[in-house]
């Protein structure tokens, strides 16, 4: 790896969002061709941490917008609870801002469940998710599920205290801010409502995961439009087998393209039809005239 290699690409900026606060983004835009990319980060990390091995080679094909999420690295910092949901909110706000159009929505780990809440409640920002390393649930069983969450609202209480109990002032506020995320994955499942998304999708699954199970990744395939992408690699791929993740995203984001551009061309088709037909309909009838 030379020097090179070893500087981030594009240009770091922050993005005011009205009634949310400012959102760090980085933007990758070698190349503005094809769909927007937003990239959704995983739990602990940031948008530089997560996809660094990922934004050169990508950014030759597609503009990329890799935000901090809220509570993670320089996010929107809020005195409210970490929330999954409003993590989504904030990230469809930002495909508005930028004038983005609908993008396809790639989260990694935690950045999954963001992208799965932004294809339910923002539809019209999301033209296709890919879904890496991730899954629709994350705890198994309601001991696990509780300990997460008490864990979690241990964190929320100690950040919300540190002011007034002078050791907390000494724990930095974005670990535990992080920590309350906890809660938030603990609680999510999406398994009741995936069959409802329409929207083409691509898993990348990572088959030996240790983190995330495979099995537990192979239900996303609930989603009805949904095509597996699979590579040999754990949950941290994104550092350890790059350029296996890179292909397989790529060879994702190429399929939800030409599913996308089969979609809209099989509509112009229907349309066309449609409007022939109703021509027709109220044309004369050209019919011969019977002679007596």
């Amino acid at each position: 790896m030379n020097v090179q290699d070893l500087i981030l690409p594009g240009t770091r900026k922050t993005i005011v969002l009205p009634g949310r606060g400012a959102l760090p983004i980085r933007e990758v835009a070698e190349f503005h061709q094809g769909t927007p990319v937003l990239l959704l980060h995983g739990w602990g990390a940031t948008a530089d941490l997560n996809f660094a091995t990922t934004y050169r080679p990508l950014a030759k094909r597609w503009r990329l917008i890799a935000p901090d999420l809220r509570g993670h690295g320089a996010g929107i910092v809020s005195k409210d609870k970490f929330s999954l949901e409003v993590c989504a909110d904030d990230a469809a706000a930002l495909v508005r801002s930028l004038g983005l159009g609908p993008a396809i929505c790639l989260g990694y780990s935690m950045g999954g469940p963001v992208a799965q809440l932004m294809a339910r409640r923002h539809p019209d920002v999301v033209a296709g998710l890919v879904l890496c390393a991730t899954a629709p649930k994350f705890v198994s069983n309601s001991w696990e599920r509780l300990l997460l969450m008490r864990f979690s609202n241990l964190a929320f209480t100690a950040r919300n205290a540190q002011d007034n109990i002078l050791p907390l002032r000494y724990i930095a506020p974005k670990l535990l801010r992080v920590l309350e995320a906890t809660g938030s994955l603990a609680k999510f499942d999406s398994t009741s409502w995936l069959g409802y998304l329409d929207v083409p999708t691509s898993i990348v699954l990572t088959t030996a995961d240790h983190l995330v199970p495979p099995s537990d990744q192979r239900l996303l395939t609930a989603i009805p439009k949904s095509k597996v992408f699979e590579i040999d690699a754990g949950h941290e791929a994104c550092v350890t087998q790059s350029s296996k993740l890179v292909q397989a995203i790529e060879d994702s984001i190429d399929s939800i393209e030409r599913r996308i551009r089969r979609s809209t061309s099989s509509k112009t088709s229907q349309c066309t039809t449609t409007a022939k037909a109703k021509s027709a309909s109220k044309s004369p009838h050209k019919g011969k005239t019977a002679v007596a």
